[in-house]
């Protein structure tokens, strides 16, 4: 397994070569001989053929095993040694099992049309040839009844025997209209009327309301029962500006029946009342005079 290089050129030229494999873009080191990101040597001599192939330069790599020249196309970049290494030359290279040598069929063997192979013939269990010829064994348009099961979507009309499952099903207007009553309007149209007469009795003679989904104005309100004050209504009430009724509550109850720490040192600490949580921090004088008072609140 090789790569062989031949390249024309100036004669008594010192020149180089480097080898860059497309597929991925690594270039190959030849301290390592490997494929990597940033070689530690990059550029390898390209001699110079002697007597009547002077100019020619040429080189074969041996071995270039499979592991790294991997099947694909690389690039032999040649470069001019004496020039710090600028590039002279490019050149392409296919590699196929480890070597550049094109591929050519073995004589006697034959390219078989993959459309005139028998399936599943030889096809081992399991590959795409054997599931297509084993499963795919009749013509479509043969299978054509519908066994049962869930169905996604049916866009052409379709004749329904029984249902069992009324689940999703809903009455449209066009429905109604197809109901004829005894006086000979359809149910429509009854609802219709029914509506109109209904609209006429706008008068409550009393008794309990189930729902009122409209704005209305209460009178006396005899029955309190099952009312009660949430903390949405208390936190649309600002005591201070940026702290409504509910968070007021909090400092207070802390400074009427919260754990106080830090008395006397100039810096007062004081729980939340049944809470460990800190509410009130305070700096103070001698006197007791708060100088300034931090507030953590409840959000």
């Amino acid at each position: 397994m090789s790569l062989r290089i031949r390249f024309q050129y100036p004669t008594g030229s010192s020149l180089g070569y480097s080898i860059e494999r497309l597929s991925d873009g690594t270039f190959y080191d030849f301290s390592t001989s490997t494929f990597v990101a940033a070689p530690v040597t990059p550029i390898a001599s390209l001699p110079e053929d002697s007597g009547n192939f002077l100019g020619r330069y040429k080189l074969t790599l041996n071995p270039t095993p499979v592991a790294q020249f991997t099947d694909g196309d690389y690039a032999v970049t040649v470069h001019n040694q004496a020039s710090a290494n600028t590039v002279v030359a490019e050149l392409g290279a296919t590699m196929h099992a480890g070597d550049d040598a094109t591929v050519i069929p073995q004589p006697g063997s034959t390219v078989v049309d993959p459309w005139t192979v028998s399936l599943p013939g030889s096809y081992a269990s399991g590959s795409a040839g054997a599931i297509v010829g084993t499963n795919l064994n009749a013509a479509v348009s043969t299978r054509s009844t519908y066994a049962g099961g869930p169905v996604a979507s049916v866009t052409a009309p379709v004749t329904v025997g029984a249902n069992n499952d009324k689940s999703g099903y809903a009455l449209s207007s066009t429905g109604l209209s197809a109901i004829t009553l005894p006086s000979g309007i359809t149910a429509a149209q009854a609802l219709q009327n029914l509506d109109a007469a209904v609209s006429t009795r706008s008068t409550y003679a009393g008794g309990p309301v189930a729902s009122v989904t409209a704005p209305v104005t209460v009178g006396a309100n005899n029955d309190k029962l099952g009312y009660a004050l949430s903390s949405s209504g208390l936190d649309s009430i600002q005591v201070e500006t940026g702290i409504n009724a509910r968070q007021a509550l909090s400092p207070i109850l802390a400074a009427c029946a919260g754990a106080v720490s830090g008395a006397g040192t100039g810096v007062v600490v004081i729980k939340g009342g049944n809470s460990s949580t800190t509410r009130i921090t305070a700096t103070t004088d001698n006197a007791g005079d708060r100088s300034s008072v931090t507030l953590t609140l409840p959000t």
